[in-house]
């Protein structure tokens, strides 16, 4: 980028990370921010591509599959246009950007190793004064209203600060598992939102450093005392009203109204069939003491109930006897 005077420059590069400006990590589309530093003005940028050797590779596919070949080294130059800068101000209020790749590396004792991509002083341009750790129980407390609920972690720097777009790694001292962030800070005291959160469940418990009034800290928390076994539930006596008592006796009242019911249709049968064979007279067909044959009865001759074939005769007739039978005609 050149400046308003034309004559001083600021050279930095773009990425394609998904960190800061990138939007989306190896999508081809390399980004970053910039901030003006020659004040109010007309500034032209210019952008370099170059390829060292292997780090191109261009894959095809075909019939015979998946082919990959490496580019030769090129390098391209091509004028990106210009912007204006106005009401541009000294003063640093522009933070670090917020970091989204915070991974953990690995976890040895209760030291934790995290690992991301560093961003710069400036959004994704320098590098960052310091960071801040942050952990807690609950992740939804490890946000920028309520990190001072949070336990601010001892960071050991393995090496240092890397400027934006590099690999930074991180050891940071726990005691307890939780969730943890991270917060880059610049030179001026700006400071972005906290990062993604990363959850440490592996962490080894240690022993107490001290005891008594000695201001020894542990490590972890006190073993609660033992709790007493739960008493099992009293068996339910089926007799005493639980268990299936109460299914026999709605099956025992359930029978018993159905036997009730079949005597009573029984009953009213038998009343209706006495009825019907003449309110107590006994039927009567025709019988001759002297061995006389019975008149032959002609069609269309009805013989009823107690009524001789032929005429009619009381039932003291010495013609006549009783005999227990229906005759319903011929």
């Amino acid at each position: 980028v050149t400046h308003p005077d034309g004559q001083n420059t600021t050279t930095f590069s773009l990425y394609d990370n998904g960190q800061g400006a990138d939007v989306r990590a190896d999508d081809g589309t390399y980004s970053a921010f910039y901030h003006p530093t020659g004040g109010n003005g007309r500034y032209s940028v210019a952008a370099s591509s170059t390829n060292s050797p292997d780090t191109v590779i261009v894959t095809q596919y075909g019939p015979e599959g998946v082919v990959t070949e490496p580019v030769a080294p090129f390098s391209v130059d091509t004028n990106a246009g210009a912007f204006i800068a106005d009401n541009w101000r000294s003063v640093d209020n522009i933070p670090p950007c917020q970091i989204s790749t915070l991974e953990i590396d690995h976890v040895s004792g209760n030291t934790v190793q995290l690992i991301f991509t560093a961003p710069g002083d400036n959004f994704d341009v320098g590098t960052v004064d310091q960071y801040t750790a942050y952990h807690h129980p609950t992740q939804r407390l490890l946000t920028t209203d309520a990190l001072q609920s949070a336990t601010t972690l001892r960071i050991a720097q393995p090496g240092a600060l890397q400027p934006a777009g590099n690999v930074q790694r991180l050891d940071v001292t726990a005691t307890v598992n939780g969730w943890i962030t991270i917060v880059p800070v610049d030179g001026a005291g700006n400071s972005p939102l906290p990062s993604n959160n990363v959850a440490v469940t592996s962490l080894t418990p240690q022993a107490p450093t001290g005891t008594g009034g000695g201001g020894g800290v542990a490590s972890q928390a006190p073993t609660p005392p033992p709790q007493a076994a739960p008493t099992p539930p009293a068996p339910v006596d089926e007799d005493d009203g639980g268990g299936n008592g109460w299914i026999g006796a709605v099956v025992g009242g359930v029978v018993g109204g159905l036997l009730l019911i079949i005597v009573v249709i029984v009953v009213v049968v038998l009343l209706v069939v006495k009825g019907r064979n003449g309110a107590g007279q006994d039927p009567y067909v025709w019988a001759s003491p002297f061995g006389t044959p019975a008149p032959t009865p002609q069609l269309g001759t009805h013989v009823g109930m107690g009524t001789p074939v032929g005429g009619v005769a009381p039932s003291n007739s010495p013609g006549y006897m009783p005999y227990p039978q229906f005759q319903r005609g011929f």
